[in-house]
């Protein structure tokens, strides 16, 4: 009697001779690649650009001051949502946030800050007249930011702040 050949069964199981090697490549090269695109997507820093609210803490004791509204912009610069004629410009390195600017009075602002997560960030900020010589300080101490959306609010109506040389840190 002829015998009747038997076809060979495929073999999926891992652990068979030659698939380890390759299971073993195949999980290796897969932890590598999410790690090196893992790394790359938290090393990128934040963006501020979009609708901010941002809450001042003022010196001595760091009491709770005022919470303004900020609409940063994709060309570098800022305006207030909430404060009339305070607007500035604005730099990013890395995690790291500088803005800067002016109110319609004679007052100059500073804020320097960093990134905690993509919606919020914190700092220090200092606000000084600049006609006097040396400016003199008007207000300093912390701030936080949390974000509020991509999109902005239109800048602060004259009328929003009608007080000759206030703060909006107050």
């Amino acid at each position: 009697m002829k015998s009747i050949g038997t076809a060979e069964i495929p073999n999926h199981n891992f652990l068979a001779k030659g698939k380890m090697k390759t299971a073993k490549t195949v999980l290796a090269s897969s932890v590598f690649l999410g790690m090196a695109f893992g790394t790359a997507a938290s090393a990128m820093a934040a963006s501020p650009v979009g609708q901010w609210n941002i809450t001042f803490f003022l010196e001595p004791g760091l009491v709770p001051g005022s919470t303004q509204g900020i609409c940063y912009k994709a060309d570098g610069t800022w305006f207030s949502t909430t404060f009339s004629n305070w607007n500035g410009d604005w730099f990013q390195n890395g995690d790291r946030l500088r803005w800067y600017g002016k109110t319609g009075a004679p007052l100059g602002t500073a804020e320097f800050g960093q990134f905690i997560k993509n919606v919020l960030f914190g700092g220090e900020f200092a606000h000084f007249f600049v006609s006097g010589s040396p400016p003199v300080t008007s207000s300093r101490g912390n701030y936080r930011g949390n974000f509020v959306s991509t999109t902005c609010g239109p800048p602060a109506a004259a009328s929003a702040v009608a007080i000759p040389h206030a703060d909006p840190s107050k």
